[in-house]
C-alpha cells in the first residue's frame, strides 16, 4: 500500500493549481484562466491522511512557455486561495504537504490491483471514476470491457494474449503484406477475452485514424475504460487528450495527473512526457532531478535493446524544411531505388553498398530486410570489398527471422574484412572476442582489435574501448579514458555511448557531476526508442493527405518532447491543414508548439515566434518581444531572416531605438550568413542609403544654412520669396522640358531626311 500512497501523494501535490496560469515573461506570454471543470476537480480531489492532521494547499508553479490553459473554450472566474493550516505527511521516504478538505470530510481511497473502492461519491475526472458501494459492486463495474466486442464472451486472458501477439505480428510485417482487416478482427477478439493491450491498440487506431476511421470520442471512451481499470495506457491516452485538447477542453492539470499515474506504473511514454515537462518546466516546476529520473528509466530500456547493427534508422523529416526544399531528407522514391538496383546488378560498387546499408538499417523509408541487405553486400563482396565483408559479419552476428544468427560465419567475415585493413572488421573481431561469440573470450585480443578500429575513427571500436575501460574488462578501470572514447563515439551518433555519458555525468564518474548535461544525454537516448518509429507513420499519413491522422501522431510525439514533432505540429496547425483544431484556436496552438520547439534550440521556431509577436498572430502584437526573439535567432542560431528583420526594425525604429548604423550592420550580416538574401538586402540598403543621406542633408541645411539663407531671401525678395522660388523652378523645368522635346524633334527630322536620300 505504501506505493499507492506515494502515487496518490504525488498526484495531489501536482493537481492543485488555482486562479491564473502564469506564462514566461521573456516570451511575452499573457495570463489565462483555468476552466470551471479544473476548479471543481481541484476542489474535490482529496487524499486520505492521518485523522488528526491539518493540511496545506500547495499550488504548483506553471513555467510553461505558452499555457494550453489559454486555449480552453470554457473559462470561469478566478477563485481566491483559501488559507489553511499545514503539516507534512510522511509517505515512504518523501515528505510532502498533501492538500485536503476539512478533516471531517476526509474520504478513504484504496487503490489495489487496479480496483478502486470508495465509501462516498466525490466529483472526479472521467477515466478515474470512483464508484459507490462495496467491493463487489466495484468489481462488477470495472469488469465491463469494450462493449462492442465483449458482450456474451468469457474472459480468457491466455487466448487473448495469443490473438494480440498474432495481430501485432501482422501489423509489424512489411508494407504491402499487411492484412488490416484481419489484424483489427484479431484485436477485437483479444479485447473480448480481456486483453488490455489489444484494447489500447484499438484506442490508438481510433485516435490516429490508422486501420480504423478516426474517432477521437471513441478513443476517449476506450482510454477512460482502461484508466478506470488501472491500466497505465489508459492514463497515458487521457493525459494526451487533455494536454492537447483533442475531443475535450485542454487542461494541463488533468494531463499531469494522468501522466503521473501512468509514469509511476512504468509506462515509458508517460515517463518521457513527465521527463520533458520536468526538464522544461511545463505546467509544473523545473526539476532536473525528476527529469533525470524519468528519462533514465526509458533510456535504460532503449540501451538494453540496442542491437549489433544498431537497429532500424528513422529519419525525422521537417515539413517546413521539405516545403522550402532546404534539404532532401524524406523517403527515397521507388523509381530511384529501382535505378540503384539496376546499377547494382550491373556491378556498380557504390550502388551495391548503398542498397545494402539501406536495407540493413531501414534508411530513407526503405523497409528493413536482412536478406536483401545480405544480397547486395554479397555482390560487393565479390569485388573483395572489406566494408561489405564487415557488414555481412554484423548481419550474421545479430541475425533475425530472415537471416539466422551464426557466430562462426560472422567471425569468418570479420577476419576477411580485417585482412583488408577495414575498421568494421577490426571492431567486429573486438566485439566477438570481448563477448566470446564464436570463439573463446579474450579481452587482450578484444582490446587490440578495438583499438585498431578506434584509431581509424570507426565508432564501434571507440565504443568498445570505452566499455572496456569503463568496466575494467581485462584491465584496471580508467574512467577518463572511457569518457574520451565514449565522447568520440557519441560524436558519430552511437546511442550506447551517449547513454554511458549520461550515466557518467549523472553520477560524477570520471567527470564533474552535472544533472543538466546528464538529462540532455538521457533525453537523446530515450528519443531513440520505439516511439521514434511513429515519425514514419506520421510522415506517411501526411504525404497521403491524411492530415488529421498525421497531426495527432505528431502531437503525441510533441508531448514526449520531440522537437521535430513540435515544429511539424505547429506547421500543420499554422497552415490550417487540419479540421481537428478550431479555427479560433489554430494560431494560439501553433504559437504554443513553436515556443516549445524554440525552447529546444530550433532557430526557425524562434524566428516564427518573432513573426507571431510582430504581426499579432495568436497573441497581441508586441514589437519589443518580437525583437528579442529575432535577436536570439540571429545571435544563437544564425538565422539570416532574423538578422534582416532586426535591420528593418532598427531602420524604422519599430520596437527598438532608431539606429541606421545598426540597421546596416544587420543587413550586412544577413548577406554574409545566407547569399540567398542578396536581392532583398540590396534593395534594403539602397533605401537605407537614400534615407541616411536625405536625413544628413536635411540636418545640415537646418543647422547651418537654413536660417541665414531665409534671412537673405526675405531682404531681397520680401516675405513671398518662396512663391517666387517655386515659380522660377517651374519655369526652369518647363524650359528644360521644351528644349529636350525640340532636340528630339530635330533628331527625328534629320533621321527622316537621311532615309529619303
Amino acid at each position: 500500500m505504501w506505493k499507492i500512497r506515494v502515487l496518490l501523494a504525488l498526484v495531489f501535490i501536482l493537481n492543485f493549481q488555482r486562479s491564473y496560469v502564469r506564462g514566461d515573461d521573456n516570451n511575452g506570454v499573457t495570463e489565462s484562466v483555468q476552466s470551471q471543470e479544473d476548479e471543481e476537480f481541484e476542489e474535490h480531489y482529496v487524499s486520505n491522511s492521518d485523522a488528526n492532521d491539518d493540511s496545506k494547499t500547495i499550488p504548483f508553479d506553471n513555467n510553461e512557455i505558452i499555457s494550453n490553459e489559454a486555449l480552453e473554450v470554457d473559462h470561469s472566474k478566478d477563485k481566491s486561495e483559501e488559507d489553511s493550516k499545514s503539516d507534512n505527511t510522511k509517505i515512504g521516504n518523501d515528505e510532502e504537504g498533501i492538500s485536503q478538505e476539512d478533516s471531517n470530510n476526509k474520504e478513504e481511497v484504496l487503490y489495489d490491483s487496479g480496483r478502486v473502492k470508495i465509501l462516498k461519491k466525490i466529483n472526479i475526472m472521467p477515466g478515474l471514476e470512483l464508484m459507490i458501494g462495496e467491493a463487489e459492486e466495484e468489481e462488477e463495474n470495472l469488469e465491463n470491457v469494450y462493449e462492442e466486442v465483449t458482450q456474451g464472451n468469457p474472459i480468457m486472458p491466455e487466448e487473448g494474449d495469443e490473438l494480440y501477439e498474432e495481430a501485432m505480428e501482422i501489423l509489424s510485417s512489411r508494407v504491402g503484406s499487411v492484412d488490416l482487416d484481419k489484424s483489427f478482427h484479431l484485436l477485437t477478439e483479444s479485447v473480448a477475452m480481456g486483453n488490455s493491450k489489444a484494447k489500447e491498440q484499438i484506442g490508438y487506431f481510433y485516435l490516429f485514424g490508422t486501420h480504423a476511421t478516426q474517432n477521437v470520442t471513441k478513443a476517449f471512451e476506450i482510454f477512460s475504460e482502461l484508466a478506470a481499470q488501472g491500466v497505465p495506457a489508459g492514463h497515458m491516452g487521457l493525459g494526451l487528450l487533455y494536454s492537447t485538447g483533442l475531443g475535450v477542453n485542454a487542461s494541463q492539470t488533468k494531463a499531469i495527473v494522468y501522466y503521473t499515474f501512468a509514469a509511476l506504473q512504468g509506462h515509458p511514454l508517460a515517463q518521457m512526457a513527465m521527463g520533458y515537462r520536468s526538464h522544461m518546466g511545463i505546467g509544473m516546476p523545473l526539476s532536473c532531478d525528476s527529469a533525470l529520473a524519468y528519462y533514465s528509466r526509458v533510456a535504460k530500456e532503449v540501451a538494453d535493446g540496442i542491437t549489433i547493427t544498431g537497429g532500424a534508422a528513422i529519419s525525422r523529416v521537417r515539413l517546413i524544411d521539405e516545403e522550402e526544399q532546404i534539404n532532401d531528407v524524406g523517403n527515397m522514391d521507388e523509381d530511384l531505388i529501382q535505378y540503384y538496383q539496376f546499377l547494382a546488378e550491373k556491378g556498380d560498387l557504390q550502388a551495391q553498398m548503398l542498397l545494402g546499408q539501406l536495407y540493413m538499417q531501414g534508411l530513407r523509408g526503405v523497409s528493413r530486410d536482412f536478406k536483401k541487405a545480405l544480397y547486395y553486400f554479397s555482390l560487393a563482396d565479390e569485388e573483395k570489398n572489406g566494408a561489405a565483408q564487415g557488414f555481412i559479419g554484423k548481419i550474421y552476428a545479430e541475425g533475425n527471422e530472415d537471416v539466422p544468427a551464426n557466430s562462426e560465419t560472422a567471425l569468418e567475415h570479420f577476419r576477411r574484412a580485417a585482412k583488408k585493413n577495414n575498421p568494421i572488421g577490426f571492431s567486429g573481431l573486438g566485439m566477438m572476442y570481448m563477448n566470446g561469440m564464436g570463439t573463446k573470450q579474450d579481452y587482450t585480443k578484444a582490446f587490440k582489435y578495438s583499438a585498431q578500429s578506434a584509431e581509424m575513427g570507426w565508432l564501434d571500436g571507440q565504443l568498445q574501448l570505452g566499455i572496456m575501460y569503463y568496466h575494467g574488462y581485462g584491465m584496471q578501470r580508467n574512467y577518463r579514458q572511457a569518457l574520451r572514447y565514449f565522447s568520440l563515439a557519441s560524436q558519430s551518433g552511437s546511442t550506447l555511448a551517449i547513454y554511458y555519458l549520461g550515466i557518467m555525468h549523472a553520477h560524477g564518474i570520471g567527470v564533474s557531476k552535472s544533472c543538466h548535461t546528464a538529462v540532455e544525454f538521457m533525453k537523446t537516448v530515450a528519443e531513440k526508442g520505439k516511439p521514434h518509429r511513429l515519425f514514419v507513420n506520421a510522415y506517411t499519413s501526411y504525404k497521403m493527405g491524411e492530415i488529421d491522422s498525421s497531426l495527432v501522431q505528431y502531437l503525441l510525439l510533441a508531448e514526449l518532447g520531440y522537437e521535430v514533432a513540435q515544429s511539424n505540429s505547429a506547421y500543420i496547425a499554422e497552415n490550417g491543414f487540419s479540421e481537428l483544431i478550431n479555427n479560433n484556436l489554430m494560431l494560439k496552438r501553433s504559437l504554443m508548439l513553436w515556443s516549445r520547439a524554440a525552447g529546444q534550440g530550433y532557430g526557425t521556431a524562434r524566428l516564427k515566434m518573432g513573426d507571431y509577436y510582430y504581426y499579432g498572430k495568436g497573441t497581441e502584437a508586441n514589437y519589443r518581444t518580437a525583437a528579442s526573439h529575432y535577436r536570439i535567432a540571429s545571435e544563437q542560431q544564425n538565422i539570416a531572416r532574423a538578422m534582416f528583420n532586426l535591420g528593418y526594425m532598427y531602420e524604422e525604429g519599430i520596437g527598438l531605438e532608431k539606429d541606421l548604423h545598426l540597421a546596416k550592420r544587420y543587413y550586412d550580416l544577413a548577406v554574409e550568413t545566407d547569399q540567398a538574401a542578396q536581392v532583398p538586402v540590396s534593395l534594403a540598403l539602397m533605401k537605407l542609403h537614400f534615407t541616411y543621406y536625405y536625413e544628413l542633408f536635411s540636418k545640415l541645411l537646418r543647422e547651418f544654412k537654413l536660417s541665414s539663407m531665409t534671412l537673405y531671401l526675405q531682404v531681397w525678395f520680401g516675405h513671398n520669396w518662396d512663391i517666387y522660388l517655386i515659380t522660377f523652378l517651374v519655369l526652369l523645368s518647363t524650359l528644360i522640358y521644351l528644349t529636350m522635346q525640340h532636340r528630339r524633334l530635330e533628331q527625328r527630322r534629320a533621321a527622316q531626311r537621311q532615309q529619303r536620300r
